[in-house]
């Protein structure tokens, strides 16, 4: 049990379904998808809408791809807006903070 849990304020949260990509902002950003488990991924980009949707029509990564097509309880997809240059920075202390399922299934693979 954790007695600190790390937090993130993201700058916008929508649910994770088909048709809500109008929701997501067309600027670049790091993405978290996550359900009851906890965050299953971490991930960066160049446009989030474009992201969004690719994601949910079938991700490079197995794993999330069956992550999302059985979910445990709600999918909710949020995002930090931010450059370039800060993307793989944060990325990669979001995936060190959180150990996203998906992320490191990929690693292993």
């Amino acid at each position: 049990m954790a007695v600190n849990p790390p937090t993130i304020s993201f700058d916008g949260q929508v649910p994770a379904r088909a048709g809500l990509s109008g929701c997501v902002p067309d600027e670049p950003g790091v993405y978290v998808f996550a359900d009851f488990r906890g965050v299953l991924y971490v991930g960066r980009t160049d446009c989030l809408r474009r992201r969004f949707a690719q994601h949910l029509e079938g991700s490079h990564n197995r794993w999330l791809t069956a992550a999302l097509s059985r979910p445990l309880g709600a999918v909710s997809f949020g995002w930090v807006l931010t450059g370039p240059a800060g993307q793989p920075s944060l990325e990669r202390s979001l995936i060190s903070t959180f150990r996203p399922l998906c992320n490191l299934a990929m690693n292993r693979s």
